[in-house]
């Protein structure tokens, strides 16, 4: 469709990185009855959910810090608002869970989130929806996308809701100063980095009315490392090579080739299905073996187990989202205990961590949906999180 916006490039503010929208497109309206039809294919709770107002939904191109403030690269993504009403609206933040196809995005109007976003922005908000960096219409730069890099997916979801501002002004469409966010599995991830990074350099920028991380892998100096270590079969094993080739690309610290890693034919057959980014996380998750650590070379794999200054280990101390900080926002951790691939602990050690760091437990909270797996947990935790937005907006 045709651009509404293709601009010189536009600053959002002077003491904050330079992100900078370059194109709006307008992807497609919807009305009442439309989302009201979404709502009936998506809630699993009749009656629940009743859409407002009508949503227009946008692509939008912008740049962002890939992994230092000065190295910029273009991202993809949508954002969805109630039109025709003079009411002012919140702005939310959504971050997706793991997704390997560079095509399966938001704003491509594929995958699970856009509509489910759009049921959202339809009861009375505006909704950013990154499609993270290396997805979508990914930047030529990004390889591989970098996979539970915190900085990078921080900053990816904070500049979406710069763009999203700026589409909102451009349209007139009122926000009420209030941001939340929320995502599920590496979404959840997303949301608390981005909490993290707000609170320590953007906090008079950006309100943070609500937060609701949602069964993300928070804890990587333990539950990733169990995961690594482990014999035991696990329903996702992809997520390793994932992680993997995702952290070489930031930090170039691990290896010179994948067989240097790898084992074969792991090691020819699963980086370039990554890299192309033509293939699903479940397409990849069958090609590898049960138990995930059967593809890394033996060697590596003691290596690993017995260096705490193994590459790796490093990689993901860097990346973890527990220690050092603790929220200072409302914030609900939604997760389940019967959860097969990303285990609860990461949930209750981060809240355990915080609290004993001075958290306030009046705005830190967590709620266990019980034995669900990880994918029963998502629909109750999504519900459930737009409940708690819903009283704080």
């Amino acid at each position: 469709m045709k651009n509404i916006l293709l601009a010189a490039l536009f600053l959002f503010s002077a003491n904050s990185i330079n992100a900078q929208v370059l194109s709006v497109e307008k992807l497609a309206s919807f009305t009442v009855a439309q989302i009201d039809s979404m709502i009936d294919l998506s809630v699993p709770i009749p009656g629940l959910i009743q859409a407002v107002h009508p949503v227009d939904i946008f692509k939008v191109i912008y740049l962002t810090p890939y992994i230092h403030p000065d190295s910029l690269v273009t991202a993809s993504m949508a954002v969805a608002f109630p039109v025709n009403s003079p009411c002012e609206f919140p702005l939310v933040g959504y971050g997706h869970g793991t997704q390997a196809d560079r095509w399966g995005s938001a704003s491509n109007m594929a995958g699970a989130q856009w509509d489910v976003n759009c049921i959202f922005a339809s009861t009375g908000y505006a909704v950013a929806m990154p499609d993270y960096l290396g997805l979508g219409d990914a930047d030529p730069r990004v390889l591989i996308h970098p996979y539970t890099h915190a900085y990078s997916q921080a900053n990816t979801m904070i500049n979406s809701l710069r763009a999203s501002r700026h589409v909102c002004d451009s349209l007139n469409i009122l926000l009420n100063g209030q941001v939340f966010l929320y995502g599920y599995s590496q979404g959840g991830g997303t949301t608390v980095a981005a909490v993290k990074e707000i609170q320590e350099n953007y906090p008079l920028e950006f309100n943070i009315a609500g937060a609701a991380p949602m069964s993300g892998a928070y804890d990587l100096i333990d539950a990733q490392v169990d995961l690594i270590a482990s014999d035991d079969v696990y329903p996702t094993p992809g997520y390793l090579p994932y992680v993997v080739l995702a952290y070489q690309s930031v930090y170039q610290n691990m290896f010179d080739e994948p067989s240097d890693f790898l084992k074969s034919p792991w090691d020819t057959l699963i980086p370039p299905l990554f890299y192309e980014g033509n293939t699903g996380i479940g397409t990849m998750n069958g090609l590898c073996t049960p138990v995930p650590k059967d593809i890394v070379i033996d060697s590596v794999v003691n290596a690993f187990l017995t260096d705490s200054l193994h590459p790796l280990r490093l990689n993901l101390r860097e990346n973890d989202l527990i220690r050092g900080w603790y929220p200072t926002v409302p914030m609900k951790l939604f997760y389940c205990e019967g959860d097969d691939q990303v285990t609860y602990l990461n949930s209750e050690v981060a809240y355990d961590t915080w609290v004993s760091m001075g958290a306030d437990t009046s705005f830190l909270e967590k709620f266990d949906f019980g034995l669900l797996d990880h994918g029963g947990c998502a629909p109750l935790a999504i519900l459930a999180g737009k409940e708690y937005f819903d009283e704080l907006s």
